[in-house]
């Protein structure tokens, strides 16, 4: 009897120890996330939509575009065509509006850009 009560415990022990170990603190990498300090390697598309943000930034702040570097590009799904930058007194699809948000730096000032469908904005 022993023996079936020592495999009994044995058996709901593994699945409790496993459980502990995926609820365990997540790392950055496991999030998808670069670890402090580094840079998420951009895919051709990334580059691309960065590049086009980059001149929307670079127009905006009358600045050249060898002076804005990238810092990230994520895709997002937009809640509603305002592709995250409502403006008062407009009304917006309420459909989900697939782009991405690109994190841009000019010197150490942060701006973010917001892009779907090849067209880029920058929220004010």
């Amino acid at each position: 009897m022993r023996f079936e009560l020592t495999n009994y415990r044995t058996v709901l022990l593994i699945p409790l120890v496993l459980l502990a170990a995926a609820c365990g603190t997540s790392n950055d990498a496991s999030q998808g996330k670069p670890p402090d300090g580094e840079k998420t390697t951009l895919t051709a598309q990334d580059r691309s939509i960065a590049e086009l943000a980059k001149g929307v930034l670079a127009e905006e702040l009358d600045v050249p575009l060898e002076t804005i570097s990238t810092d990230a590009v994520r895709a997002v799904d937009w809640p509603d065509s305002s592709i995250g930058c409502p403006q008062p007194d407009h009304s917006y699809a309420q459909v989900i509006t697939p782009g991405h948000e690109i994190t841009l730096r000019v010197d150490k000032q942060v701006y973010v850009i917001h892009e779907t469908n090849g067209k880029a904005f920058l929220c004010k």
